[in-house]
C-alpha cells in the first residue's frame, strides 16, 4: 500500500529496503529515504510525563527510522522540564502553570502526525485523549497507526531477511 503523503521518497525506500538493504553491507541511505514515525503514547498524569516510554521506544524504532517523539520535543522547548516539581508526577495544570504551552504542544504533535509515514501507538494509548485525537486525523487522511510492538518486529524482521539471515 502506498500512502498519500511519502511518494517517490517510499518508493526510493522500499527498493532500500529490499535485496540492496545497504546495512547488508555497512553502508548508509539518504535521510529523506527514511521512514517517519511519530510516537503516540499517553503522557499527562505519568511521571516524567512519559517520557521514559517515548524514549525507550524512539531508541528501538531509531535504528530503523525517524522518528518524532513528543518528548524529545517537550524537553527542546523547555530544557529545564526535568527539574520541575510536577516532572514526579506528570501534573500537566502544574506544568502550564510552570510556562508549558500546552496548545503548542499539541499543534507540534499534529503537525508530525501529518508529515508521518506511520504513527506508532505506545502501550496506554486507548486511554489518551492527545493520542484519539492524533489517531483520528492519522486515519483520516491514510496514515497507519500501529501498535509500537508490532512496528518494531516489522522493522527488524525487514532488516533481517535483508540480510538473509
Amino acid at each position: 500500500m502506498r500512502y498519500p503523503n511519502v511518494g517517490a521518497r517510499r518508493d526510493k525506500f522500499d527498493d532500500v529496503m529490499g535485496a540492496n538493504y545497504p546495512g547488508q553491507r555497512g553502508g548508509e541511505y539518504p535521510k529523506e529515504w527514511e521512514s517517519r514515525i511519530f510516537l503516540a503514547g499517553p503522557m499527562s498524569g505519568l511521571p516524567h510525563f512519559g517520557h521514559d516510554q517515548f524514549d525507550f521506544y524512539a531508541s528501538e524504532l531509531r535504528a530503523f527510522c525517524t522518528v518524532a517523539s513528543p518528548a524529545d520535543h517537550d524537553r527542546q522547548m523547555h530544557r529545564d522540564i526535568a527539574t520541575w516539581p510536577c516532572y514526579e508526577t506528570g501534573d500537566v495544570a502544574a506544568a502550564v502553570a510552570n510556562g508549558f504551552d500546552l496548545a503548542e504542544a499539541k499543534w507540534w504533535c499534529l503537525t508530525k502526525v501529518l508529515s508521518a509515514d506511520v504513527v506508532a501507538l505506545l502501550p496506554g494509548w486507548e486511554n489518551s485523549t492527545g493520542v484519539a485525537l492524533e489517531k483520528a486525523v492519522a486515519e483520516a487522511i491514510g496514515i497507519p497507526c500501529v501498535e509500537v510492538q508490532t512496528l518494531i518486529k516489522l522493522s527488524a524482521e525487514k532488516v533481517l531477511d535483508a540480510q538473509g539471515a
